[in-house]
């Protein structure tokens, strides 16, 4: 710890703020600021002028007041008497290592599942982030580098009923097994099943409905199978005709 650090505490504009209202008693470099009452005891009126050099403010230890009048203040970030725009924060420097430390943790375990996503599992969790059901692994663990909590969320959550319902709307979406009407209604052989995917998902949940669901999670896995079936070699017969074997398994008019 610096000799700074040891004797000073510290407040921080956040990013693209520059606090410039100046009856508060601070302003922004290049500002000037009225004297302001922050304190007032047996008598005596304790007045400060505070400014920030460069998006900084450092006030000695032994400035109780002038330290407490900062953290109380309406514009700081955290205060009891917040309101408003948040303009500054107090610097703590251990604090600010420890969240970029469990920062670095929370995404290097995002990185890590969305490279070890596999199967239907690495399908359901694509489709609850928004992505492609077919996303690859360099493309989830992008969005889990950008997105970190959102992947161990859905990650976590993804064998929540509701969850895998949602995905399997999503994914019937997807392949045209559900349709979409111009109005925004989800529909499946002839069932609306709601206005949109939030009103689906309760459809599909209420307890009279759970033949639905199983159905319609069958039929999304079917058509999941055929589109990823890779097309078969048709063996010839005499004179380059298909054999009798292979006219049964073709569809006839």
């Amino acid at each position: 710890m610096t000799t700074l650090e040891q004797e000073f505490v510290e407040f921080r504009t956040l990013p693209n703020v520059t606090p410039t209202y100046s009856t508060t008693g601070f302003t922004g470099r290049n500002g000037k600021a009225n004297y302001v009452v922050i304190d007032e005891r047996d008598g005596e009126v304790i007045k400060k002028r505070f400014q920030f050099e460069d998006g900084v403010l450092r006030i000695h230890k032994d400035n109780q007041d002038e330290i407490n009048f900062m953290r109380n203040h309406v514009h700081c970030e955290g205060s009891s008497n917040a309101g408003g725009q948040v303009m500054f924060r107090e610097y703590d420097m251990f604090k600010e290592q420890r969240a970029a430390h469990d920062q670095a943790m929370r995404m290097a375990e995002a990185i890590g599942i969305a490279a070890r996503l596999t199967g239907a599992t690495k399908q359901r969790v694509a489709l609850m982030l928004g992505l492609n059901p077919n996303a690859d692994t360099p493309t989830l663990v992008t969005f889990a580098q950008q997105n970190p909590e959102a992947m161990i969320y859905q990650y976590e959550n993804i064998d929540q009923p509701e969850v895998r319902t949602r995905a399997i709307i999503r994914k019937g979406k997807s392949m045209g097994v559900i349709k979409v009407t111009e109005g925004g209604f989800l529909s499946w052989n002839h069932i609306t099943l709601g206005s949109n995917e939030n009103a689906a998902v309760e459809y599909l949940h209420k307890s009279d409905h759970a033949t639905i669901r199983d159905e319609l999670s069958r039929a999304v896995e079917l058509a999941d199978m055929l589109d990823n079936e890779p097309p078969k070699q048709v063996n010839k017969g005499k004179g380059g005709k298909p054999s009798t074997t292979e006219l049964a398994f073709m569809p006839q008019d």
